[in-house]
């Protein structure tokens, strides 16, 4: 019970986050939030399924933090 918890906060943390800083990749965001960027990475995907996503992919841009090809994360109503 107290792992879905842990999810349920970080998932509303992330989506915070993307509304926040549109257009940002995983690992901006965590560094942002000052979180662990796996568990951001993780949790992306996760919102961005269903049939009323939170959060949307965008395109692949150059990452500020690790210099790779990365996708970008948009609030799924403000998708540029």
């Amino acid at each position: 019970m107290e792992r879905r918890g842990v999810i349920a906060r970080q998932a509303g943390e992330v989506v915070a986050a993307v509304r926040r800083w549109q257009g940002r990749t995983s690992a901006e965001l965590a560094r942002l939030l000052g979180a662990d960027r796996h568990a951001v990475a993780r949790r992306l995907p996760e919102l961005a399924r269903g049939d009323r996503p939170a959060v949307v992919r965008g395109a692949l841009r150059r990452c500020a933090v690790t210099q790779r090809a990365c996708l970008t994360w948009w609030a799924s109503d403000e998708r540029e």
